[in-house]
């Protein structure tokens, strides 16, 4: 319902000039149509995606509705999957300020646990 009426109002704004001349008909007392005031394109570009979208829901609606009839199931999905990720693998805890590189902040024991680095020195020993 929404896209025959939304595919009507675009006809009307002035899809049909766009189609007479694709197809070379003569244009008698056919409006050109308005355009966007900030792209100037034809408005019924921008509506078209209304009845466009309308169109593809109910398709997709139907769909769902025959798949129903068929199987008695409806389709879900999993939001907690991942594809391409093994639910098997489980990923190791891993402390950041206990890496012993100068990639990672350390904590505020490390200058206790590790005396020979003096920090502003660059890691460099004298």
């Amino acid at each position: 319902m929404v896209g025959t009426l939304g595919a009507h109002f675009v006809w009307e704004n002035g899809f049909h000039y766009a189609f007479y001349t694709l197809m070379g008909w003569e244009l008698v007392d056919v409006p050109e149509g308005p355009t966007t005031p900030d792209l100037e394109w034809p408005t019924w570009i921008v509506y078209s995606a209304i009845p466009l979208g309308s169109s593809l829901m109910c398709f997709r609606f139907l769909q769902v509705t025959a798949s129903f009839i068929r199987t008695g199931e409806l389709p879900h999905h999993d939001h907690g999957h991942v594809d391409g990720i093994d639910e098997a693998t489980i990923a190791e805890e891993i402390n950041a300020f206990e890496m012993e590189d100068n990639l990672h902040p350390h904590d505020l024991t490390y200058k206790k646990r590790h005396p020979e680095e003096q920090s502003g020195q660059g890691g460099k020993k004298q």
